[in-house]
C-alpha cells in the first residue's frame, strides 16, 4: 500500500489552484469583455483571488479530512490521486453552487461557468499529481 507523505499536499493543491484557476480566469474574462483593460487585471484578480480564497476555506477543511481518510485506504496510488482530485472538483462545485444560490444567480450551465469548470478542474489535475509524487510505500508484515 503506498501512502502519499507530504502532509500539506491539500494545501498545495488548494492553493495553487486557486492561485492558477484565478489566473487564468480572469485573463479569459479580460478578453471576452470589450470595455475593459489590461489595467482592470490587477484589480480583478486581487479581488477574485480574496474572495475565491475566503470562500473555499470550509472546502479545504473537507479536502483535509478526506485526505486523510483517503491516504490511508488500501487503494493503488492511481485511484487515491483519482479519488483525490474528484473530491477536490466536487467540493469546487459545490462552492461555485452555493456562490450562485447566495447571490440569486442562475449560471450554472453558462458558457462562463463551463469554461470555469474546465479551467480549475484542470488546475487540480496538474496540480494533484505535480504534488503527489512524494509517496512512500508500507511494506510491514501483514497481520
Amino acid at each position: 500500500m503506498a501512502v502519499i507523505q507530504d502532509k500539506l499536499y491539500p494545501l498545495k493543491v488548494w492553493l495553487s489552484t486557486i492561485l492558477a484557476g484565478s489566473i487564468i480566469f480572469t485573463i479569459y474574462d479580460l478578453l471576452q469583455s470589450t470595455g475593459s483593460s489590461f489595467g482592470d487585471f490587477f484589480g480583478a484578480i486581487t479581488t477574485l483571488l480574496l474572495f475565491n480564497i475566503i470562500l473555499s476555506l470550509p472546502g479545504l477543511l473537507f479536502f483535509y479530512i478526506g485526505f486523510e481518510r483517503l491516504n490511508n485506504f488500501k487503494l493503488s496510488m492511481k485511484r487515491k490521486r483519482s479519488f483525490l482530485i474528484l473530491l477536490a472538483f466536487s467540493l469546487f462545485l459545490f462552492t461555485w453552487y452555493t456562490i450562485n444560490s447566495i447571490f440569486g444567480r442562475d449560471a450554472f450551465f453558462s458558457s462562463k461557468s463551463i469554461f470555469i469548470y474546465a479551467d480549475f478542474f484542470a488546475c487540480i489535475t496538474i496540480s494533484s499529481l505535480v504534488f503527489g509524487r512524494n509517496i512512500a510505500h508500507n511494506r510491514g508484515l501483514p497481520k
